[in-house]
């Protein structure tokens, strides 16, 4: 009866750590599948501090010859993030996170790069998962305005290209 127990103690153990990995993405992101159950149906333009902002992106494997990439792997996301009409950025709205989803990989990052400029912010983050060339993706964004409030945006890319 104890051999009993303590089996079904180690299953429950198991278990317990089993969920809460899955409610507790890692550290770091990047490959992570952990989506909000929001990001899905994201639009591709959401109203941020009163302001109508409009997100665009491209995705593409660096298939350049040289050096390995030192953060990763060779995909690269590319997007901006325009006001509609234009207009200014809403002043205090931060870039949180990306997530590229193509077949069955996810990758879920946060931007090298931020630059603002006459009205819109570019971002862009290098070192994902290898995609398949030519089939689409969707690029996520989460922004955080000012309030404190999470704003997704999600766009189709028709196609993962390569640069050679």
């Amino acid at each position: 009866m104890g051999s009993s127990r303590r089996i079904l103690s180690l299953c429950a153990a198991l278990c317990l750590a089993w969920v809460a990995a899955c409610d507790n993405p890692p550290p770091g992101g990047g490959g992570s599948p952990y989506l909000s159950l929001e990001l899905p149906s994201a639009p591709a333009s959401a109203e941020v501090a009163g302001v109508e902002v409009r997100l665009s992106a491209s995705v593409w494997m660096n298939l350049m010859p040289g050096p390995p990439n030192p953060s990763g792997g060779p995909l690269v996301v590319t997007f901006r993030l325009d006001p509609t009409p234009a207009g200014a950025f809403p002043p205090g709205t931060a870039v949180e996170r990306v997530w590229v989803i193509g077949g069955d990989h996810v990758w879920n990052t946060t931007p090298d790069e931020v630059s603002g400029d006459a009205g819109g912010v570019r971002a862009v983050a290098r070192g994902g998962p290898e995609m398949a060339q030519g089939l689409p993706a969707d690029v996520a964004v989460r922004l955080r305005a000012p309030s404190g409030k999470a704003v997704d945006l999600r766009v189709r890319v028709p196609a993962v290209e390569a640069a050679h």
